[in-house]
């Protein structure tokens, strides 16, 4: 365009120099005397009037060109970024124009001169023969009223290269068109992308996204229709997994989630696929069995049962509590039979909840062991150590102070489980924020024990690094704040360490690592019971001295 409007620039300007060369050859005194020179003049005149007139025409001209152009190619630019396919076909329903770059990404080829049929439908004869009869309608209708109720009968959705297609179809009458005067415009919307989002939001809505199984929302949206007499009796079976917040609370969410979904499976292997099984809540399931007796259901739960003790028990194994009630009449409130259900569920789950925590202690100790945060034969050593220390001096064998003592030497370092290996295992100094990593153990372990209900050796693992002097940590708690058996512990669990290598330390000896407990009393270690345990290690085991406060 720029190129073509310099060459009209630099004819007319030629024409005007020419022009002006003849009116000045025209006042030469040779032409004077020549009788056509005023016609001469005028006709130049008039011829001058003539090209600037058709410069500034061809100007204008110019200008709306390249303003239709620009707009042409505005269009285009917003056809081609809409994600939609524009195409117009005529009678012969071939495609032989296309508005964007969107129907060849589309399709995945070039759509002109292929029919609209055989492009969209081409691998379904039977759809592909429906379209090209209503096609042949739709061109032969003269009532132009009618012609929009036949495009309502053209396909309105496709799929092609695993994409859902949107389609629209709009009537067009051309004017002065050179080919077809009456064209169909077709447009394809890619909703692949829409109906996904759809189909999950709608499927989230009625399942749970963890486990796959139905929610409680589908439960109740389905109560109505599910206990009529066709399906009755109905049973109603209540599953609440046992140790899942204490496993969240020692090992983690990862695992305390790998454990819902396991029963999940283990719910639907077991009921088979004519029961209705969901996630009821946190830690709760929920089983509709249609055209299922008391009986039948009892064999189903033993069935569940059985199928979790088959299950790895490492770090924890899947338990359940489960309660069941079976609906034999319409009309039967489910709410009642609900809550026999749910009153058995928690009548076992009490039942077996001390059974789980003693499996989950087990596992722990399993635990720290494999990840060799605790060396059995350090724990063998320290644990004889404490129990003769604290019968020297006077806590009674069957004590809850004795209890607790023997928790305390199985599980005090238990927070360590979360600790990374890198900074636990690490040969040189910590770094100061490795340090407050490694301190937050005591916390850690505190909370474990009172999600394992044993209230007592919380405060003794929280109590293990605090100094009788108020120089420990995490609290700074001093002297008798600080649980008996914690400070009895730490002269123990200290001696212990001493006497062996570690691998930030060599060995003391025994005469050495006393002389330090020396030391350390009534700054590190309750002077009381570093002294008690100075005298047990000079005197027989079997000698007392009266019971410390």
């Amino acid at each position: 365009m720029l190129s073509y409007r310099s060459d009209q620039e630099k004819g007319f300007e030629s024409e005007i120099g020419i022009l002006q060369q003849a009116k000045q050859q025209s006042l030469l005194d040779k032409h004077q005397t020549n009788e056509l020179l005023t016609d001469y003049q005028k006709l130049m005149a008039s011829y001058e009037k003539l090209l600037r007139a058709t410069k500034k025409i061809l100007y204008i001209s110019d200008m709306q060109g390249m303003a239709l152009k620009r707009c042409e190619d505005d269009i285009k630019a917003l056809l081609n970024n809409a994600n939609q396919g524009f195409m117009t076909f005529g009678r012969s329903g071939l495609i032989h124009k296309q508005f964007s770059h969107a129907c060849q990404m589309l399709l995945k080829r070039k759509p002109n001169g292929m029919h609209v049929a055989e492009l969209l439908w081409g691998d379904s004869a039977k759809t592909e023969t429906q379209v090209r009869q209503i096609l042949e309608r739709l061109f032969k209708e003269e009532d132009e009223t009618l012609k929009g109720s036949i495009l309502a009968e053209l396909p309105q959705h496709v799929e092609v290269h695993e994409r859902h297609l949107e389609l629209s179809y709009k009537w067009i009458k051309q004017e002065d068109a050179e080919t077809d005067s009456e064209v169909v415009m077709l447009v394809m919307t890619d909703v692949t992308d829409q109906l996904l989002s759809k189909a999950k939001a709608d499927y989230l809505s009625f399942h749970d996204s963890l486990t796959g199984l139905y929610n409680r929302a589908y439960v109740e949206s389905i109560l109505a229709e599910l206990f009529i007499e066709e399906q009755l009796p109905v049973s109603i079976v209540l599953m609440d997994m046992n140790g899942l917040k204490l496993a969240n609370d020692v090992f983690g969410h990862q695992l305390g989630d790998r454990l819902l979904t396991q029963a999940a499976s283990l719910i639907q292997a077991s009921y088979g696929e004519k029961a209705i099984a969901a996630r009821w809540g946190g830690d709760e399931f929920i089983a509709l069995l249609p055209k299922t007796t008391a009986t039948e259901c009892a064999a189903l739960i033993s069935e569940l049962q059985a199928m979790c003790l088959q299950q790895e028990s490492y770090p924890i194994q899947v338990n359940m509590a489960i309660g069941s009630a079976t609906v034999q009449h319409v009309g039967d409130p489910f709410h009642l039979f609900f809550n026999l259900a749910e009153k058995e569920m928690y009548k076992h789950k009490l039942i077996e909840g001390k059974h789980v925590r003693r499996s989950l202690m087990a596992n722990i100790n399993q635990a720290m062991y494999e990840r060799q945060i605790e060396d059995r034969r350090h724990i063998e050593r320290v644990g004889r150590l404490a129990l003769e220390l604290a019968h020297f001096i006077g806590i009674a064998p069957y004590s809850a102070q004795m209890n607790t003592l023997k928790l305390l030497i199985d599980l005090h370092d238990v927070g360590k489980v979360v600790i990374p290996l890198h900074i636990l295992f690490q040969a040189g100094p910590l770094s100061e924020e490795e340090w407050e990593v490694m301190r937050t153990h005591s916390e850690i372990g505190y909370r474990m024990a009172i999600s394992l209900g044993e209230p007592a050796l919380a405060e003794a693992i929280l109590a293990m690094h605090e100094r009788w002097d108020g120089g420990g940590y995490p609290y700074g708690l001093r002297e008798k704040q600080i649980p008996k058996i914690s400070r009895l512990f730490a002269v123990v669990d200290s001696y212990d360490i001493m006497i062996h290598d570690q691998v930030y330390k060599k060995a003391l000896t025994p005469e050495e690592a006393l002389q330090e407990i020396a030391k350390g009393s009534g700054g590190q270690f309750d002077p009381r019971m570093a002294a008690a345990f100075l005298a047990y290690m000079e005197r027989n085991k079997g000698e007392e001295t009266t019971c410390l406060d």
